[in-house]
């Protein structure tokens, strides 16, 4: 069986993963194989970064992953305007893959699929932070370059490797009244990492920027199951398996969850390395 990537147990838009059925092996996903993730979901946080950063007239860009982090972080949004905790300023959603994903979780919800939580089933319009544009060309991406005041942006990547979001960090990290709000996992080596460990300049399309604005992080917003969740996942299968096979994490991610399963559920983890093959 194969895990695919599990998600949190308290994602606000999908129900939590299903059990694993009964089988020899289990494939299964080690991102956080190594990590315990805050017990939260983030939006306070991340309320406080835009709150303040509108208060200085500035825009909070925030590098997301197209697929499930931007619902997630939509979500929040309109879950703080709801609340007063942000004013309703600008949202911009640009990236065309998020922009397909998009339709594809406003439709599941709007027709109460059974994977979407019986709190929102029916009701598309938590995605909707109230001032939502999607942009849907080039030249709508370009004309963010002239929006004036306070505003969010939202684009891919979610660790800054490519995609829109380079642009808006090229025109907003020299800026001390911005932010850029990282919302997930950062690999070792991308921008969205360096920008963590506070560099100072960032290389973007062959040329180096100032970092000035604020840099803040809400890992809480990671829809990535951490290290006990995982182990909760593993362990809810009517039988356990007789070995697991750890991919999809970095080396240390995967030889900490080879040692933690080991130790607590008894038993045998593979992690196999680049091109390696297993018989089963």
């Amino acid at each position: 069986h194969f895990s695919g990537e599990l998600g949190r147990p308290f994602h606000p838009v999908l129900d939590p993963p299903d059990p694993p059925p009964a089988a020899g092996t289990v494939v299964m996903e080690t991102t956080y194989g190594d990590t315990e993730q805050l017990d939260e979901d983030g939006t306070a946080a991340l309320g406080e970064v835009i709150a303040r950063t509108a208060e200085r007239g500035g825009a909070v860009v925030i590098p997301a992953f197209s697929i499930d982090r931007t619902e997630v972080i939509l979500y929040a949004l309109r879950s703080l305007v709801d609340a007063g905790t942000i004013p309703n300023i600008p949202v911009y959603l640009d990236s065309p893959m998020a922009r397909s994903a998009l339709g594809f979780y406003v439709r599941a919800i709007a027709e109460s699929h059974h994977e979407i939580r019986d709190a929102i089933a029916g009701r598309p319009e938590v995605l909707d932070p109230g001032n939502l544009t999607i942009t849907e060309s080039v030249d709508d991406s370009k004309a963010i370059n002239r929006v004036k005041g306070p505003y969010i942006v939202i684009s891919a990547s979610g660790m800054a490797t490519g995609g829109r979001v380079l642009h808006h960090l090229k025109r907003e990290l020299p800026k001390p009244n911005s932010a850029v709000t990282l919302v997930g996992y950062q690999a070792g080596g991308t921008r969205g990492a360096r920008l963590l460990n506070g560099e100072k300049e960032i290389k973007i399309h062959g040329e180096f920027w100032a970092v000035n604005a604020e840099i803040a992080s809400v890992p809480a917003f990671s829809v990535h199951a951490d290290r006990s969740e995982l182990l909760d996942w593993l362990a809810s299968a009517p039988s356990p398996p007789d070995q697991v096979i750890a991919v999809h994490g970095d080396a240390e991610a995967m030889d900490s969850f080879q040692e933690v399963v080991g130790e607590r559920l008894s038993r045998t983890i593979l992690t196999p390395g680049q091109g390696e093959s297993i018989l089963l």
